[in-house]
């Protein structure tokens, strides 16, 4: 299937949950496909895709493996599980050729789990998955978008509106994040606006989380949008308190369209917001202390402005998807010289 950029998409289905009959088909389709394209190059990412992927790989007899992980979901398991999927990420270094993560801090953490030993995985540049495009993140205009999505969307157009854009599950700091907007609302009037679906049985948040997301007036559920960066330009900060990252693209998005955001002080949100410069770091599923970083950020429009210039002027320079881009080709052609 051709695509608007003329290069050929195939669609092979991977289930997200475990499947073992339609995964081991996946298995089998993607070695065809290998094999049949000659592919010097194969590169996956997510945790199942990537062990399928790896595997269907090796089966292919490809000659460049390559795997990036953007975030382990065992960091926030106990017990058996997180063991082993623990081990199914060493057995995805073992199969590839060379493996990356897409933040400094996230390389560090992997080594110091032994995922991978430090002559197995890196980063390129200085992180992020696949950059970001500035051009097409809107920072002028503010205004009217903010009027139109408050028209849209019934949202009161008044005071600060504070965003969160993502997955309204628990490991994305939601529970946290409500009680902490509940908490700085006693100081200064503002409005948390969700744009996300909700994940029911994944990893669902507190029902009186949802409770308050579904009726509280002060927070608005705006669900799954196709733009979000037309509300990120039409915000004031964005908020990702997260349990667990890679890296956190979702913040340079926010970044390139001239807002900064509190995050989570944890490997990859720790290389994607410079602290007290393009945001703030709290502390990992503290919600006082995400109240209290919320309440200055509402109460304090030049500091909000200047982090966000700051956080813009950041990602123009090092997170264009042009500039990674071009590291990421000249990866390639050195593993093909090499293998």
């Amino acid at each position: 299937m051709q695509n608007e950029f003329g290069f050929n998409v195939i669609y092979c289905d991977i289930p997200r949950e475990v499947s073992l009959l339609r995964d081991l088909k996946s298995l089998f389709r993607l070695a065809k496909i290998f094999r049949r394209n000659g592919y010097d190059i194969v590169h996956s990412h997510t945790p199942k895709a990537g062990l399928i992927t790896a595997l269907a790989a090796v089966l292919a007899l490809r000659r460049v493996r390559l795997h990036t992980f953007t975030g382990q979901r065992w960091v926030t398991i106990t017990g058996p599980l997180r063991r082993l999927l623990k081990f199914l990420d060493k057995i995805i270094v073992k199969l590839n050729t060379c493996c990356y993560a897409d933040s400094p801090s996230q390389v560090e953490f992997l080594i110091q789990e032994k995922i991978a030993g430090s002559n197995e995985i890196k980063c390129l540049g200085v992180g992020s998955f696949g950059g970001v495009d500035s051009r097409i993140c809107p920072t002028e205009d503010r205004d009217y978008l903010r009027a139109e999505i408050s028209r849209t969307h019934g949202i009161p157009n008044d005071g600060v509106w504070m965003l969160f854009v993502g997955r309204v599950v628990r490991d994305k700091g939601v529970n946290e994040l409500v009680k902490a907007h509940e908490i700085a609302l006693a100081k200064k009037q503002h409005r948390l606006i969700f744009v996300g679906p909700f994940e029911e049985k994944l990893d669902p948040i507190d029902l009186e989380t949802k409770n308050a997301i579904v009726n509280d007036k002060s927070i608005h559920y705006l669900g799954f949008q196709k733009n979000p960066a037309y509300f990120m330009a039409a915000a004031d900060f964005l908020c990702l308190p997260s349990y667990r990252e890679g890296f956190g693209s979702v913040v340079i998005e926010a970044a390139a369209c001239g807002i900064p955001t509190i995050g989570a002080d944890i490997p990859g949100l720790r290389d994607a917001i410079v602290n007290s410069e393009t945001g703030v770091l709290v502390p990992c599923k503290d919600a006082q202390k995400l109240a209290d970083a919320i309440s200055a950020l509402v109460s304090d429009e030049k500091l909000r402005v200047r982090m966000g210039a700051a956080a813009r002027k950041r990602a123009c320079e090092q997170f264009e998807y042009r500039v990674l881009s071009q590291l990421q080709i000249e990866e390639y052609l050195t593993l093909l010289n090499q293998y």
